[in-house]
């Protein structure tokens, strides 16, 4: 009875030490997998401003594109005014 008794706790131990390891690995993990997901969404918000700022590049040059084309019709129509006098 006591030998059963003795392996009992012997496998009781190797159990507890098992599920040590296990639960630490799982931490690791779970701290990784945070981690991760903590970049993921920091990248999220980069790129959503990234697509911002260049949504505001993009319409600040075509606006600078239009006033020079209205200042190219403003030099045309002056180089005609001046050829007819």
């Amino acid at each position: 009875m006591q030998a059963k008794l003795d392996q009992s706790n012997k496998e009781l131990s190797e159990l507890r030490a098992e599920y040590n390891n296990i639960q630490k690995s799982f931490e690791v993990e779970r701290t990784a997998w945070i981690n991760d997901k903590k970049t993921l969404e920091d990248t999220i918000v980069d790129m959503s401003s990234s697509e911002k700022h260049s949504e505001n590049d993009r319409s600040s040059r075509e606006q600078e594109l239009r006033h020079l084309e209205d200042r190219a019709k403003v030099c045309d129509f002056h180089f005609l005014l001046q050829c007819v006098s």
